[in-house]
């Protein structure tokens, strides 16, 4: 069962290649190319002993030589592609879909948000009660933690927007799958946002 509102539209995710999204994926890459790089064909004992000691070799491996500096490339080259690929952009949301696109249907939004204020056990019941998503009756409206681009223009808009504070309802939004009512229960930036 797909939670709502999600997209599958392909077009849509091509176009979220952001330039924090280009340049995290071309620092891992770049310092990979520096990992190569650094690594030099071996040489006489000779010359070994004439380098300062930050570029004598630490090893060998099949006939290039491995010094501190390639290793410590290494190192930073693995910790940029962790901030790349697990550093994402997060959030956490509940929320209520109400599917008649109505000018009727958002003043009730409206009024329920006033309602429940800050309320994260009203905002459920809610839920359960309002909401034609799956998640509405058996998780009363709880999305999970979700990455930035997964859910639809909309909704993504209302919940980065630093303007709708953690913990209070935004919205009601509408979108293709009709007005929702978002609880924000946290939201994380990437590293390279």
């Amino acid at each position: 069962q797909r939670r709502m509102p999600y997209t599958t539209d392909s077009s849509y995710n091509a176009q979220k290649m952001t330039s924090s999204t280009i340049r995290s994926t071309i620092i891992p890459l770049l310092s990979m190319f520096l990992l190569f790089a650094t690594a030099a064909p071996s040489i006489s004992e000779e010359r070994q002993a004439a380098r300062p000691l930050y570029l004598r070799p630490v090893f060998e491996f099949y006939g290039f030589e491995i010094q501190p500096a390639t290793i410590i490339i290494t190192l930073l080259g693995a910790y940029l592609m962790y901030l790349t690929f697990f550093k994402t952009a997060k959030a956490e949301a509940s929320h209520i879909l109400v599917k008649d696109m109505s000018d009727e249907t958002k003043k009730k939004l409206e009024e329920l948000k006033k309602e429940i204020g800050t309320d994260r056990a009203k905002f459920g019941e809610a839920a359960k009660k309002m909401s034609e998503c799956p998640s509405g009756a058996s998780q009363g409206g709880y999305l999970g933690r979700f990455g930035k681009g997964t859910m639809v223009p909309p909704f993504e808009k209302c919940l980065w927007d630093e303007s709708n504070p953690i913990g209070q309802i935004a919205g009601p939004v509408l979108t293709n799958f009709g007005y929702h009512l978002i609880f924000i229960h946290g939201r994380e930036k990437g590293f390279f946002e």
